[in-house]
């Protein structure tokens, strides 16, 4: 059972996932919307990376169900979307990231002090997630901070040289095969 202490901390995660989805929907359609950018790719990566923020709402949501308590949501404020550049994207997506492992690194540690051991076991794997999560990002925008801007449009349209800055060609691969919304 979720401790009282921890109820409304767990519940304000639902809301926040949710607006990190919308966040990354909306930088999803900046991308598509730039005219000197082409970037199917990263695009595509943006469009996972919203499905699966709505994903671990739901695993909140379901938490929560399973121990009784009742979800509330608050209203998601609107995403950002004074975008210039493709580098502010990715800077702001780190940095939602790293929001958000910094506020589970505080809900496990009020869920130890709570002894509300369901609540830190959820919130741990939890943890382990958005941690991942975090590098996932990380690594994109180190990519994008090693190119220069004038030539990140260049090398998101040509899959020669978009392969020369994924190593281990791991977006490509994982998200151009991804179904449209």
């Amino acid at each position: 059972m979720i401790s009282d202490q921890m109820y409304s901390s767990i519940n304000g995660l639902v809301t926040h996932f949710e607006k990190l989805a919308n966040e990354y929907r909306q930088m999803r359609l900046f991308l598509y919307a730039h005219p000197s950018i082409c970037l199917k790719g990263f695009g595509r990566m943006l469009q996972n990376e919203s499905k699966e923020r709505w994903h671990t709402s739901e695993k909140v949501c379901m938490f929560m169900k399973r121990n009784g308590r009742p979800i509330t949501l608050d209203a998601s404020p609107k995403p950002k979307n004074d975008f210039t550049t493709i580098r502010q994207i990715f800077d702001y997506a780190v940095q939602l990231e790293e929001q958000t492992v910094n506020a589970i690194t505080n809900l496990v540690t009020q869920s130890i002090q709570a002894k509300d051991y369901t609540s830190e076991k959820f919130l741990k794997d939890l943890l382990e997630y958005c941690i991942y999560e975090h590098q996932e990002v990380k690594e994109i925008q180190h990519i994008i901070i090693m190119t220069e801007e004038d030539k990140t449009a260049m090398m998101l349209e040509n899959d020669k040289l978009y392969e020369e800055y994924d190593p281990h060609n791991y977006y490509k691969t994982h998200y151009d095969n991804c179904e449209e919304e």
